[in-house]
């Protein structure tokens, strides 16, 4: 588990999708996410390390986003998020791959 992870963890979130040993290893390479929930009141948090699985033409420069990171801070972290134009593009790319299914997908937290 990530250093991420281990805080969210003591910071009473669960994995949602809990893999160890060399699965975790093939999952940072064909996944793009780990997710977890809080336990008491199920908030969820995906850390990202791509915006969906490879098979999702979805070309963003990470690097090119950088300066309009925002922050937010989880006990004992302080983790980078993106900025509210960039992040309703990438909420519209994910609704897109899903077919839809959801409209709340594109919902913005103020």
């Amino acid at each position: 588990m990530t250093r991420r992870g281990k805080v969210l963890t003591r910071a009473g979130y669960d994995a949602l999708h809990p893999v160890t040993g060399h699965p975790k290893t093939v999952l940072r390479r064909v996944g793009y996410y780990d997710g977890f929930v809080h336990r008491r009141s199920e908030t969820l948090i995906e850390l990202h390390w791509r915006f969906g699985p490879a098979w999702f033409r979805f070309p963003v420069d990470l690097r090119g986003l950088s300066p309009r990171l925002t922050r937010i801070a989880v006990p004992g972290l302080d983790l980078p998020m993106l900025g509210q134009e960039d992040n309703l593009l990438v909420l519209c790319a994910h609704g897109t791959r899903h077919l839809w299914a959801r409209l709340e997908w594109v919902y913005l937290v103020p």
